[in-house]
């Protein structure tokens, strides 16, 4: 009797389980299904091409401190003001493109970088693009977003030196040299160890003329 009783409620435990399918918990996929839905974003940013890329105030102060207490604590910033229109919401990133601000989004809500982001293809725009990535990661303190395109930036670095002259000429104008942002400095030591391999290798045709006058005189 005990037996079928083990078996009874075994049974009862069974049926009671609910039928989710599967992924129903992946959170990543959850929150990147959300991310197409444009009545649940609730600001814009806007970059230097003036695109509007939509997001959600709630997941981007998740990750970055900075945003929380501009976002819900009321801490003063000029770039964060209502849309043209009057209605929206929007945040002003005068520095990224907006393929750079949908890749920042796209990593709060999926976790990781969009595929064109990829280190497997070196070239000027894949790393000028990283920096602009990590400089919106140093300004508002997204640090896993900090951390990886650091790492990446450094990659690329290290697999072709001459990409140090489009990162540096990329952040040369950008203030702050920090935990996150040492990828300029970083670029920075490369050129100046290896001129041959950057500076020499045609990585001058990359740089403007202030970028060129600011290593020459020692200033980063």
């Amino acid at each position: 009797r005990v037996g079928s009783e083990r078996h009874y409620i075994a049974a009862r435990r069974e049926s009671e389980r609910p039928n989710v399918a599967v992924g129903i918990y992946d959170h990543g996929a959850v929150l990147s299904s959300g991310s197409v839905k444009g009545h649940m974003m609730d600001i814009s940013l806007v970059g230097k091409d003036d695109v509007q890329v939509k997001a959600a105030r709630f997941i981007l102060a998740c990750y970055s401190p900075v945003l929380e207490e501009v976002f819900f604590k009321g801490r003063d910033c000029l770039h964060y003001h209502k849309s043209n229109d009057g209605v929206g919401l929007q945040l002003v990133v005068g520095f990224c493109s907006e393929e750079v601000l949908l890749a920042a989004v796209h990593h709060c809500f999926s976790g990781e970088l969009p595929t064109e982001f990829s280190t497997t293809s070196p070239s000027e725009q894949v790393v000028r693009n990283l920096a602009q990535l990590n400089h919106f990661a140093f300004m508002y303190k997204f640090s896993g977003l900090g951390e990886v395109t650091y790492k990446a930036l450094r990659k690329l670095i290290n697999v072709r030196p001459v990409l140090s002259c489009a990162i540096f000429d990329e952040l040369s104008y950008r203030e702050g040299v920090g935990s996150i942002d040492s990828i300029k400095r970083y670029a920075l030591d490369t050129m100046r160890e290896m001129p041959m391999d950057t500076l020499l290798a045609g990585g001058v045709q990359w740089m403007r003329e202030e970028s060129v006058e600011a290593i020459m005189q020692d200033q980063d």
